[in-house]
């Protein structure tokens, strides 16, 4: 996918909305090329892709502007990397920027982001599929799968990993009680 944009990377993109149709078209045409695919799929591959995109051109301008400390790559032409680089001088952007880094931590940039899950880089879908090795085969449900990934053992005993957790643990154990209320006063009617 990287290999689609990098030969035909026209102008300053920060992210994928700002890339005409036209050109995402080419690149999409350019991947196409490359691999195989039932027509009836198409609409999805699309869908998957253009996500996918997404992802990797923000990630893309990110490790050029951050990373790689001002120095242009060979596959960029330097008048494109002068305008990303002024770019991201801009107080608008780094102000932007700036707030997407505090809400992923969190609203707080000085201290220590607290952990979120401790499954570590194992995908939930790949945690859930262990889950039900373990049972028998019965997949977990969605609020085991959620304690399972986001609770540490200690001492024995598991407990959630942070307050937000907790908070969440009381709020999914108070609706599941209403709804065994409701289902048991339904049933009595």
């Amino acid at each position: 996918m990287t290999k689609c944009f990098k030969q035909h990377f026209h102008h300053p993109w920060r992210n994928y909305s700002q890339v005409d149709d036209d050109t995402k078209n080419l690149w999409f045409s350019i991947f196409k090329g490359s691999y195989k695919w039932r027509e009836e799929l198409q609409s999805q591959v699309r869908s998957t892709y253009d996500r996918k995109m997404a992802k990797r051109l923000k990630d893309n301008h990110h490790s050029i502007v951050k990373k790689k400390g001002g120095v242009c790559p060979t596959w960029l032409s330097l008048s494109i990397h002068e305008q990303m680089m002024k770019n991201a001088q801009d107080k608008d952007f780094k102000a932007r920027s700036q707030k997407a880094s505090k809400n992923r931590r969190g609203g707080d940039l000085t201290s220590s982001v607290p952990p979120s899950h401790v499954q570590g880089s194992i995908s939930s879908a790949e945690r859930a599929k262990r889950l039900a090795a373990q049972r028998g085969g019965m997949l977990p449900s969605v609020v085991d799968l959620f304690m399972d990934t986001h609770m540490r053992d200690e001492s024995g005993k598991k407990v959630p990993i942070n307050d937000k957790v907790q908070k969440i643990k009381i709020s999914v154990l108070n609706l599941l009680r209403i709804i065994q209320l409701s289902s048991r006063k339904f049933k009595g009617t």
